[in-house]
């Protein structure tokens, strides 16, 4: 049934939280950072479910602040991460090793890991351990409730309506952010129902591979983000914007077309 189903992924997010919460601040390892991140977007879904289940009774935005806090806390660096793992890749195919910007991203992420490591000694582990105990307590009480599994479907329809809901635009005016987040929450949902098993079905498969292609996009997005903060600074590297932006805009354009060959599998 379902209600073990939520009650088996809860304990696995929870476990792989605090399996990463330490390495994550004090080693800003890339892996634990990205883990925990991942850890804290599957126990907000389940959040978001109970609430559209119990009909707000869970109070999510309330419980999940303090998991939402150790989020953000990791993206700045995340995305510096991200922005010197793009950079590396994209060397081969420009005209020149834009040396100051490859030394700018670099001083940026050291500064991010600083302040990362000091928002570490904000955070209070016991307290976070409270509101998964608090959590789960609660979580056992709402899924006892009546039509939790006419519920979770529905829920999980509502996820692929927004995603048809947000694609029927043209394709440059789509949000394709928000696609992704939609999207990670039907795979998370997925995940719940193919419990307890290890094996991987085919919508699951398809799934990952639609959150691989956006979240690629994503990455670049991130780039340009940071390209566009620069050009608009006056103390900034001496960089060949036009050659990198179209470099990124073309990849990103890639990944969109392949997105929507792959999405047609999907429905």
């Amino acid at each position: 049934m379902i209600k073990k189903q939520i009650l088996e992924y809860f304990d696995i997010q929870q476990k792989q939280f605090e399996l990463n919460f330490e390495p994550a601040f004090t080693t800003t390892d890339e892996k634990s950072i990205h883990d925990i991140r991942v850890c804290i977007k599957r126990l907000r879904l389940l959040y978001r479910f109970l609430d559209f289940f119990s009909d707000e009774q869970f109070c999510s935005k309330k419980k999940a602040k303090l998991l939402a806090d150790v989020f953000k806390s990791a993206g700045p660096l995340r995305d510096a991460q991200i922005r010197i793992a793009i950079f590396e890749k994209m060397k081969g195919d420009l005209k020149s090793n834009y040396t100051d910007l490859n030394e700018f991203l670099k001083l940026q992420e050291r500064s991010e890991i600083r302040k990362f490591k000091q928002k570490a000694n904000t955070f209070n582990a016991e307290q976070i351990r409270d509101l998964f105990n608090f959590s789960e307590a609660l979580l056992k009480i709402i899924i006892h409730f009546p039509g939790l599994q006419i519920a979770f479907d529905s829920y999980k329809e509502n996820r692929r309506n927004k995603i048809r809901s947000l694609l029927k635009r043209d394709k440059p005016k789509v949000e394709f952010h928000q696609v992704r987040k939609r999207l990670k929450d039907l795979t998370y949902l997925t995940e719940i129902q193919q419990l307890p098993s290890d094996e991987t079905n085919e919508e699951l498969l398809n799934l990952k591979l639609l959150g691989k292609r956006l979240g690629d996009w994503h990455d670049l997005e991130v780039f340009l983000d940071e390209l566009n903060y620069l050009k608009s600074e006056k103390k900034k590297p001496e960089v060949d914007f036009e050659e990198i932006e179209a470099k990124l805009k073309q990849q990103q354009q890639v990944i969109i077309d392949e997105f929507y060959k792959e999405y047609a599998n999907l429905r």
